[in-house]
Formats: structure tokens, sequence, C-alpha cells
């Protein structure tokens, strides 16, 4: 049997789909060129997840929908589908996904945009199944027994999801690098360390005889974690592929952890605090043409290794209404000349550091990576120096679950005027005050 549960209308964001003048960028300042906006691409096939589920009469279950789009691009349109239920005496679904069961039976749910649709079947029963079966990162359905109560977080990212989920006492093992932040986890600081989603301590695993263990799904350019799958399986553990942290599917990893957990309610609260302020700066930059928009060079803590399409840091810049002057270089994360940042001339710099953000009194260490950029040939005369807007950020705020809170800060780095009544560290501050329960504070953003 199995079951998948959530609650509460989740506010889904509309991701702004137009990235002109990101492709190639080739005459440095972003746009055409030419000042003709292309022709909106169209949607080429709709998706619904999770397919083919079970819950009990009184149960809810949140649907998603992507549309796969003409210029190959994918979005979330959850909120711009029409959901419908074949057996509305079975079970209900309104307008953000959200289906609620009604009485025992079979429905179809469809989601429909431009004339595509898609299909999952809901199979509604009397009683409660003892499993739930989810569909993670990796697209993959795993079956996991109900109510989970065993956990293993091998990254960062999904622990700080499940603290803000109000879960973190089912964590009996987590990721190696939590020890290293015991100022930031006190709560898990003497939880046993398990390695990485990447160099798993097998033994340890098994000994601690978790219900699931959760790793990344493979995005960072790893491959899936085959080994560790088959080691649990022989031990009967599960293991789920969750991230977590890329910006454009954060809500749909927040909305199944939720379901794995039987928190729907408070993954849907935390979701919509999330995309209350995303929605804010989407409707706010949404309408910039692509001569308006401004240009972006993100570095890593690597000196030259910039981002592109298919890295999270990209999808951050996109949504904050950004160019990422290297968006088409082919690669994830490549490597760039010094003359290639110089004549795509960026009007806002950003390096990304792995100086610590939350243990840091002051901005010290920042600010001598800044002076290094700043010291390089030819930075004087570049649009950002010239204008103020080169920011060294900690990877604590730009990495993982807290990149919505980056896409804030950005957005107001890049467009002041568009949010003079808008404060990102409001949302930092409730961050991790109400979500993670560790006091405000830290250093993570230095702009001289």
């Amino acid at each position: 049997m199995r079951k998948a549960i959530a609650f509460g209308l989740i506010l889904m964001l509309l991701l702004a789909s137009s990235v002109v003048g990101c492709g190639n960028g080739d005459n440095g300042n972003g746009g055409n060129g030419g000042g003709n906006e292309p022709a909106e691409p169209t949607v080429e096939s709709i998706s619904v997840n999770p397919a083919d589920v079970e819950i009990e009469i009184g149960g809810g279950m949140q649907y998603w929908a992507s549309a796969a789009y003409s210029d190959g691009s994918d979005s979330v349109v959850t909120g711009e589908v029409t959901w419908s239920s074949s057996a509305e005496a079975v079970a209900t679904i309104g307008a953000g996904g959200l289906a609620s069961a009604v009485a025992a039976g079979v429905t179809t749910i469809t989601a429909a945009l431009e004339g595509k649709s898609a299909s999952a079947t809901l199979t509604v029963t009397e009683e409660p199944p003892e499993t739930v079966t989810i569909i993670d990162s990796a697209g993959r359905e795993v079956t996991l027994p109900k109510p989970l109560s065993r956990i293993v977080a091998l990254h960062t990212d999904v622990a700080e999801a499940i603290r803000a989920l109000g879960a973190k006492d089912r964590i009996v093992g987590v990721t190696k690098y939590i020890a290293d932040q015991p100022e930031y986890w006190p709560d898990l600081k003497d939880v046993t360390a398990c390695g990485s989603s990447f160099s798993p301590n097998y033994e340890q695993l098994v000994a601690l005889d978790p219900q699931v263990v959760i790793v990344y799904s493979g995005t960072f350019g790893f491959s899936a974690p085959t080994e560790l799958e088959e080691t649990m399986a022989a031990a009967g553990i599960a293991v789920v592929q969750l991230d977590c942290y890329k910006p454009e599917s954060m809500t749909r990893d927040l909305s199944t952890l939720g379901v794995m957990l039987g928190t729907e309610a408070r993954a849907a609260e935390y979701i919509t605090f999330i995309e209350g302020y995303l929605s804010i700066v989407n409707d706010r930059v949404k309408s910039l043409t692509s001569s308006e928009k401004m240009r972006v060079y993100f570095e890593q803590w690597t000196d030259y290794k910039s981002v592109a399409e298919g890295a999270g840091y990209h999808d951050m810049i996109l949504m904050a209404g950004g160019i990422n002057v290297f968006a088409g270089a082919g690669v994830a994360y490549p490597i760039v000349s010094p003359e290639a940042i110089l004549a795509k001339d960026p009007q806002l710099v950003i390096k990304n550091t792995q100086e610590p953000g939350y243990k840091a009194t002051d901005s010290s260490a920042l600010q001598t990576i800044r002076n290094a950029l700043l010291a390089r040939a030819g930075w004087n005369n570049m649009d950002a120096v010239l204008n103020n807007k080169v920011y060294v950020v900690s990877n604590e705020i730009v990495g993982g679950t807290k990149k919505p809170i980056a896409i804030c800060y950005i957005a107001k780095w890049l467009y002041p005027d568009l949010f003079l009544d808008f404060d990102p560290e409001e949302m930092l501050i409730e961050f991790m005050v109400e979500y993670q329960g560790v006091p405000y504070q830290g250093v993570y953003f230095y702009s001289g």
C-alpha cells in the first residue's frame, strides 16, 4: 500500500522563463543588441507528480505540475495549470494542486495548460496504509514506512530542511560536515556522523538501523549512489535522493519531505514563508526588459571559476532579475579568463567564499578577499567596481536551503530602487530564529 499526504495551499513561484541576453552575452552588455524581444516559448508537454498514489479518506495530496517548453527550458507551473478530478465524489482538487480525499474509490487527477495535459491516478482507501510513497529528486518512487522516525541526513541541506519542519529529533545520523559547525548545529552536533552523500560510512549506517538514508540526487555532477542503495537495500534500509538546495525544485523537495515526515502543514507554512518573499522579487523584476536587466559575474571560491546554466547559482541570478554573463559557457562551472570577464563588463560581481558566516564576528576575512579582487588588472574600469557593486559572500548564505534568501539580497543589490521597502535581512532573521531555532548572528556579506 502506498500513501502520500499533504495539507495547505502551497504558493508556487512562477519562475521567469525568459533569459534574454543570457545565452551567449557576446556583446558584454546584456540584451540582444537589436531591441527585438524573441517570441515567447510554447508549452510542449506537461508532467504531473506524484503518479498513482494512495491516501485515506480525509487525507490530502499536494500535486505538482511541470512544463517543458519549446526553447528547452522547464518550469514549475502548478499555479498556472487547470486542475480537475474525474470523480469529485472520490476526491476534489483546488487551483493550487491540493487534492482532498472524500470517499473510497479511484479518480484521475489532470493538469492542463495551453492545450497540453497530463494525468495521475489517485486511489482513496478507508483505512490508512502503513507506508508512504514519495517521488524523490531523482524522479524515483520510494516506499517508506509510516511513521518515519529514524532518519540519517547525509547532507546539511536536508538536515536544515528537516529542522525547519520541526522533525530534528528524528535524525539519528548526520553528514560529517555538521560536526564542523557546532555553533550552528547545537541540537545535532552530538549525533553520529556517518560520512557524506558521496563518502558514506556503510558500517555506521547499518549499525544505526535507520528507516531511511537521505542523500543528494547526484545533481552536483556525481553519479547516483548505486552502491549505497544496494548496500542499504540488503540491510532493509531505504535510500531517498532529496536535494533541498536547487531554487527551481526546492518547493517540490520540501513538500515531499513534509509528506515523508507527516508534517505537511508545517511544510506548507515554511514554503509559504519562502515563496512569499520570492513572489515579491518576481513581481518586481518580471517586467524588466533585457536592456534593463543588469549583468552579473558570479565567481566561486576558486579564482575565475564561474557559473553557467545547470548551476543553482545561475538560477539564483535569473530569479533575482539579473543576466548571468557566462550563462552559455557549456558547463555548469566554467573556468573563465580574466580577459573574458573584462569584456563582459559586469555591473554586479559576487564572489563566493568558504569563509564562515554564522560564527564570524567581523568582515575582515571577506574584506581581504574583496581587496584582492579590486587589485586585479583592469578591474578599476569595470562597471561593478566603479559603482561599488562588488560583493564578497559566505557560501553559508548563497548555498543550500538559504538560496531563496540570497535571491532576495541579490535582487536588492541589482535594483535598489525597486526594493526600497524590502528588507531581505528580515527573511534571514525569521529563517534562523523561527525555522532553525538558532540565534541570529554572523557576517555573510561585504561590499566595502
